[in-house]
């Protein structure tokens, strides 16, 4: 007999081959599974196991723009009400010493009130494609980016490579004239941007997540980034499962270029942790010619808030409110190289909050 879950994911990957619309789309076999092997179905088991899946597709075009599509099944045990998404790191290389290209998505959950076993997970992922050997073989490879989120099931069929089907052009139908329509209404302004906190005269965390253009001395004059005689430099680390620990301090950093292995630096992670009632004020200044962006994430790797394209300084507040693993709270601080390549400075201050 075939497992419950085999059929289930079955009928999505019929969606996956017919309902998107792709044509000419690959046929894919998984080569590698290095997660759990159960029930047809190889799970991954989060970030921190180094659980991944490879699929080789055949007879792929040489070059154009083509879509992933992805269903999975989700079981997601820690979560009380619903199944939740699941972020992946997608990588698509071909056979030989050729580079990978790395690409972020999200699979979203598609799970019902109280199901958070065997629901659905799905994602598309646009994306160019140039080969450069006379293989015809895409390889695909997933693993997730995050080491607390819902495991994820996939079987050989679980990805579909092609490209978009072009709708027909649809055929003129005559019509009446329209009647005069009315005058829209104006739509209403954007709201105006959070404001900065206020600088205190006694140095105190501000209770309100965020990040902001300028120097942390506009919260406390004591938060001086500036006076500083050196800095530590720190390693490149861009595994999210295993993020380099942070404490109060002055710090360097480098983005862009390539590591000894070749691997593209191109995002730094961080972890954070502070005790309830308490928090932190953090500054981190680029290069010029380096742009990048900004992203505070719980410890799951839900973000909280994001600047992205920041400005070359700013600064950015991180409150202890409430617990969130026993009496602490636990931070991902991801600086994530935008365009050019240089070093960033980063100062990283703590104090009781504001109240």
């Amino acid at each position: 007999m075939v497992p419950r879950r085999v059929l289930r994911l079955a009928g999505l990957l019929t969606v996956v081959a017919l309902g998107f619309g792709l044509f000419g789309h690959a046929s894919g076999e998984i080569v590698r599974c290095t997660g759990r092997d159960e029930a047809g179905l190889c799970w991954l088991r989060g970030s921190h196991t180094g659980d991944h899946v490879t699929w080789a597709f055949h007879d792929v075009p040489r070059s154009g723009q083509l879509v992933l599509e992805i269903a999975a099944l989700g079981d997601d045990p820690s979560s009380p009400r619903r199944g939740r998404d699941v972020g992946v790191c997608i990588y698509i290389g071909e056979p030989g010493e050729y580079e990978w290209r790395r690409l972020d998505a999200t699979l979203r959950s598609e799970a019902g009130e109280g199901q958070v076993s065997d629901y659905p997970l799905r994602a598309t992922v646009a994306f160019s494609w140039n080969a450069h050997g006379d293989t015809g073989t895409m390889l695909v490879r997933i693993k997730q980016a995050v080491h607390c989120e819902p495991y994820v099931g996939f079987d050989d069929h679980s990805v579909a490579v092609g490209r978009r089907a072009t709708p027909e052009p649809p055929t003129p139908v005559a019509v009446e004239p329209a009647a005069e329509e009315p005058e829209e209404e104006p739509e209403p302004d954007e709201p105006e941007p959070e404001p900065a906190p206020v600088r205190e005269e006694v140095c105190v965390v501000p209770s309100r997540l965020g990040c902001w253009a300028g120097t942390p001395g506009e919260v406390c004059a004591e938060y001086d980034p500036f006076r500083v005689e050196a800095r530590e430099t720190l390693p490149n680390s861009h595994n999210p499962a295993r993020p380099i620990r942070l404490w109060p301090g002055h710090y360097e950093g480098t983005l862009g270029g390539r590591e000894p292995d070749g691997r593209l630096n191109d995002t730094d992670w961080y972890k954070l942790e502070s005790s309830v009632g308490q928090g932190f004020v953090i500054w981190v200044e680029g290069d010029p010619q380096l742009e990048f962006d900004v992203y505070i994430a719980d410890i799951c790797g839900i973000i909280k808030h994001r600047l992205e394209g920041a400005p070359e300084s700013i600064y950015c507040v991180i409150p202890c409110r409430e617990q969130h693993n026993g009496d602490t709270c636990e931070w991902l601080l991801r600086i994530v190289r935008r365009s050019g390549q240089g070093s960033y400075r980063l100062s990283l201050f703590s104090d009781d909050l504001d109240s």
